[in-house]
């Protein structure tokens, strides 16, 4: 039998009426635990329309940016974690909002003891890498240059973002957090490790005081009926500080990462509006924690109905927010890439390469292309090389060999002309435009070896056939066998270096790359990929800036008919 006016803990159950003298040493606030368990069957309804509410909307921004994130270049170690993270804020706000008069205490305990240092990493990780994500996809497809995609990006991004910053920093695929500037205070310690580190400390520290906890709580042992956790005991309370300290840390941490001061950015007023709301509907989700006279004057409005209003705030806010320009700029990005394939694909078939190089010219930016035409040419060339020495004679390699030192010896019977291709010229009378820019370049070329000494084509150590098979360059490794030398050092006096004839417009961190390693680097390990960045870099160039317009101006010609269909065949096809 209950009765809950004896002396031992024992013979109480909670199925009857309390006093609040009985209830003060193990609630926070006995008056709204009394006041909340009295009938009320809209109010229960409204609880769980809400908690399901928010399971609906978190739900969503789990399943969208799940599989995307985990598949991204930065471990999945964080990724997974990152997971965790919002699963507990799926599950424990549902939960806690939906069954909470079904759930005994200790389970609920020890769910939040086990979730609440996720809940911080799923909102800080993830804001962490979204920020890495979107740096990087601003320096590695420079987006900003495209107006047809500026409203995947916020508007004062776009206005402030510091040029210089995004035209010398290198890209790349893989995401980084030396992307996190480390000029704000205690930035220089927000690394992948280190949040791992401190996450999973948390937890279990959290974890072993729920044990705890609960093995020295009087409340615990009182007995296992239900409902009787809505505002916790005192237990609780640790726990909910850590909660509310990680939730405005990352809201801070957002702030400060997102809007920085090295892009050039200022924080729009409309944010820092948002911020307020947002901190505002969490002042009151407090209040009606914990003010009973709050709780009382408004009692069909549950703190778990404002909990559900501040979390899906905040996820379409700061986190559904991102993860849309996230996914734009990935759909984005993979359209891209298949428009860079057509654009190889107008380059390498003679025909339409013989117009695009037309078109380039009229452009005045035909060194990109005659560029990478020729980079292609050094590949192909050391590819063939490397083939005949692979499986070809003796006497096949030398006469390969020798043909490339007599071309060495006479740079000046090299023509640029992009219309010289396998199947022949076919460039018709642009071909005196390419005869004026060799005459001019041969002219300049004392000039140039005087600025470049290093770059002179007669080197000694290149005259004898014989010491060029000293050089331990191997075939079938990461450097540039040894008689395409002369070659690299011609692309870059007539590409690289500045003020050459054909001087290509690249970021100055790519140049200083190319310079140091040809100046000042050894000749017999210059890596077959010298030339790479610079070379996507051109072609992005004339990707975003020539192709779009190429394509809508031949639309209209014989030519480009079927266009459309020639550029979606593979070229094997």
């Amino acid at each position: 039998m209950c009765n809950n006016t004896s002396p031992v803990i024992d013979d109480w159950c909670f199925n009857k009426h309390f006093s609040y003298e009985q209830l003060k040493p193990y609630f926070v606030n006995p008056e709204i635990l009394l006041k909340q368990h009295e009938p009320n069957k809209p109010r229960s309804y409204l609880l769980i329309t809400f908690g399901f509410l928010s399971f609906f909307f978190l739900a969503l921004t789990l399943i969208i940016h799940g599989k995307y994130q985990c598949s991204k270049g930065y471990s999945k170690s964080l990724a997974y974690t990152i997971l965790i993270g919002e699963f507990f804020i799926v599950f424990g706000n549902c939960i806690n909002q939906a069954f909470i008069t079904k759930i005994q205490c200790y389970i609920l305990f020890f769910t939040i003891s086990v979730g609440v240092p996720f809940i911080f990493l799923g909102v800080v990780g993830k804001v962490l890498l979204l920020y890495v994500e979107y740096i990087n996809t601003l320096k590695k497809e420079k987006i900003n240059s495209l107006e047809k995609f500026n409203g995947l990006f916020m508007k004062s991004d776009l206005e402030h973002i510091n040029s210089e910053t995004l035209r010398d920093s290198n890209s790349s695929a893989r995401l980084s957090f030396s992307s996190i500037p480390k000029g704000f205070p205690c930035m220089k310690y927000v690394t992948e490790k280190n949040i791992l580190i401190l996450v999973y400390t948390v937890d279990i520290i959290c974890v072993i005081y729920s044990f705890l906890a609960q093995r020295k709580s009087k409340f615990y042992k009182i007995n296992n009926e239900y409902g009787y956790c809505n505002h916790g005991p005192w237990e609780f309370i640790p726990l909910y500080i850590i909660l509310y300290i990680s939730t405005i840390v990352s809201t801070i941490i957002y702030g400060r990462i997102l809007y920085l001061q090295n892009r050039k950015v200022r924080v729009p007023k409309k944010v820092i509006f948002y911020i307020f709301i947002g901190l505002f509907i969490f002042i009151l989700y407090l209040g009606f924690s914990y003010s009973p006279t709050l709780h009382f004057k408004f009692f069909f409005v549950t703190r778990e109905m404002i909990l559900s209003v501040f979390v899906i705030y905040v996820h379409i806010l700061f986190i559904g927010g991102p993860v849309y320009r996230m996914l734009n700029m990935v759909y984005l990005q993979e359209n891209l890439n298949r428009s860079m394939d057509s654009l190889k694909f107008v380059i390498d078939n003679p025909e339409l390469y013989n117009e695009f190089s037309k078109y380039c010219t009229v452009e005045l930016c035909i060194e990109n292309l005659l560029f990478h035409k020729r980079i292609t040419k050094l590949k192909d060339e050391i590819a063939e090389y490397e083939n005949i020495k692979s499986h070809k004679s003796k006497r096949e390699i030398e006469d390969f060999e020798k043909m490339k030192i007599i071309q060495a010896k006479r740079p000046g019977d090299v023509k640029f002309n992009p219309f010289n291709n396998e199947e022949g010229n076919n460039g018709g009378s642009l071909d005196v435009i390419y005869e004026y820019y060799n005459d001019y370049y041969n002219k300049n070329d004392r000039y140039i070896n005087n600025n470049f000494n290093t770059l002179g084509m007669t080197s000694n150590n290149l005259n004898d056939f014989d010491e060029i098979k000293s050089y331990k360059n191997n075939v079938n490794n990461n450097y540039i066998p040894i008689i395409f030398i002369n070659d690299v050092k011609d692309i870059y006096k007539k590409f690289i270096a500045r003020d050459s004839i054909f001087e290509i417009n690249i970021s100055n961190s790519i140049y200083q790359k190319i310079t140091n390693e040809i100046n000042n680097g050894d000749e017999e390990f210059i890596l077959k990929e010298i030339f790479d960045e610079a070379d996507n870099e051109v072609l992005n160039i004339l990707y975003t800036n020539i192709y779009g317009k190429f394509i809508k101006a031949q639309k209209n010609k014989k030519l480009f008919d079927d266009f459309e269909l020639m550029i979606n065949k593979s070229p094997e096809e």
